[in-house]
């Protein structure tokens, strides 16, 4: 790695993820680094996790919970910068894709969707939003669950569909590269995390113009404003959760309402452009 950089010549070096950084370390000589924090776990406590960070120049959090996690770690904040990330504009499949997809899965035209993005991994909780998929059917047994994804927990959350009796009301596509297209399957997007940096979901939802149900975890709220640009529940509790989906399936004034204030909030706090003038500006104090 050290012998690319040096090959190629570098002001800074910009790395996304924690193991990147400590090949940063290892390679980069004097230069600056700049690294950017996407979740909002605790880093870890030992001496050398502790040595790693302290050599980076700059951490840019996606959100300020993620800054918060890192000051409270003992990181000195006077290097944390706080930058969101960017919605990219979304591009509507074709209907005959649409089609397809519905017919792909077996989810009939009038059945209203909820629909998840992510991997099937602890912090993302799809456990709590099957509990709750069991109660929102008990209610509304027409709705249908599709969970895009996969990851650790896929038997594990097989196996509780089947112990929930949930049948074919829920889907799990597993992996799919063309994941973003499912969003316009969803009359709602759901996110049930317990932990989370930011929510790039829930940006793309607000990008595709779907209405958000999320919890209140990690970054989530500096994005979904909760009755504004969408719903929020406390993480971890089904029952609430289940009355939010509801409720938002059975209010379709709120939803659309949602769904513009989120069209709003995306094209302007959550920009492209924003996004890069603001790493510019790291650049430009870094490397300057």
């Amino acid at each position: 790695v050290r012998l690319a950089l040096e090959a190629r010549g570098h002001d800074l070096v910009h790395v996304h993820a924690s193991r990147a950084l400590g090949l940063a370390v290892l390679a980069c000589g004097r230069k600056p680094i700049v690294y950017t924090r996407r979740v909002d776990f605790t880093p870890g406590r030992d001496p050398l996790s502790r040595l790693k960070y302290a050599q980076a120049d700059s951490v840019v959090c996606l959100s300020r919970r993620i800054a918060e996690v890192l000051r409270e770690w003992g990181f000195p904040g006077t290097r944390l910068r706080v930058i969101p990330s960017a919605v990219p504009a979304y591009v509507r499949p074709d209907l005959e894709r649409i089609a397809s997809l519905r017919a792909e899965f077996g989810l009939g035209p009038g059945a209203p969707v909820i629909g998840h993005i992510g991997a099937l991994v602890g912090h993302k909780d799809q456990e709590t939003l099957l509990v709750a998929a069991r109660r929102v059917l008990d209610r509304r047994p027409e709705v249908r669950f599709v969970l895009v994804g996969d990851g650790p927990l896929r038997r594990p959350l097989h196996a509780l569909a089947r112990r929930l009796s949930l049948g074919d009301s829920v889907v799990f596509t597993g992996f799919r590269g063309d994941a973003l297209d499912f969003y316009s399957l969803f009359d709602l997007f759901c996110l049930s995390s317990n932990l989370e940096g930011l929510g790039s979901a829930v940006l793309d939802a607000f990008a595709a113009g779907v209405p958000v149900v999320a919890t209140s975890a990690g970054g989530i709220p500096e994005v979904v404003e909760d009755g504004v640009s969408g719903r929020m529940v406390p993480p971890g509790d089904p029952a609430a959760l289940a009355d939010a989906l509801v409720g938002a399936l059975e209010d379709a004034p709120a939803r659309a309402r949602w769904t513009e204030a989120a069209r709003v909030r995306a094209a302007g706090e959550f920009s492209m452009d924003r996004m890069v003038e603001a790493y510019r500006g790291v650049y430009a104090e870094m490397a300057g």
